[in-house]
């Protein structure tokens, strides 16, 4: 009896290591700073499921090393580049195809964020879908130069492997006003005219994330 419970319990450990497989680090971690906030990318480990994602801001280089000394900003979950709001409002899911009833409506409802403004009229460009994003608001009066490192949590352990593929920086900071992001420009006739004109402008903005 004592050889069987011992059989069990060691198959369900088994089982359990190749549950919570450890994740890679992320890769493609690029930093840039506009209108008071750096926004960071990366790509995410696709082999993982429920994963999260650690990311670290120094005043030097981080390595393996020092990472420790780095501030930890956030552990940003997996997907962070889906656009919740365009999922769910209420209960109401604006992505179902139900919803999607007229051009303008369509225009608007986007899957997934956007960091770069659209240059004209139409959509702007999405990002990737499992790329991860974080949005860090600088506090510093004068400008400072920061490095940035972003590390894999799955199963509760952290990889702390910090390489040129998930660490970036210098990148240069100031406290300004932050902006928004314009992602979608809505025609429409003129009434007067009867020509196409903007009728509304649609945009993002992350407020500060430590508040």
């Amino acid at each position: 009896m004592n050889h069987q419970i011992s059989t069990l319990l060691a198959a369900v450990l088994s089982f359990g290591v190749v549950v919570h497989c450890e994740a890679a680090p992320p890769t493609d971690v690029t930093a840039f700073f506009r209108e008071g906030q750096t926004f960071l990318t990366w790509t995410e480990d696709g082999s993982a499921k429920g994963e999260s994602y650690r990311v670290y801001r120094h005043a030097e280089p981080i390595t393996a090393g020092n990472l420790a000394k780095a501030k930890l900003l956030a552990e940003v979950p997996e997907g962070s580049s889906k656009f919740q709001e365009m999922w769910q409002r209420g209960k109401d899911a604006l992505l179902d195809p139900g919803r999607r009833d007229s051009p303008a409506v369509r225009g608007r409802l986007i899957p997934r964020l956007v960091i770069e403004p659209v240059a004209g009229g139409g959509k702007c460009k999405m990002l990737d879908e499992g790329t991860g994003l974080f949005v860090w608001t600088a506090k510093e009066a004068k400008p400072v130069k920061s490095y940035y490192a972003v590390t894999t949590v799955a199963g509760g352990a952290e990889d702390k492997t910090v390489a040129a593929a998930n660490s970036a920086g210098p990148v240069e900071e100031v406290k300004q006003p932050i902006g928004a992001v314009k992602y979608y420009v809505e025609m429409g006739k003129d009434k007067r005219t009867g020509k196409e004109s903007v009728a509304r402008e649609w945009y993002i903005m992350w407020m500060d994330y430590e508040l």
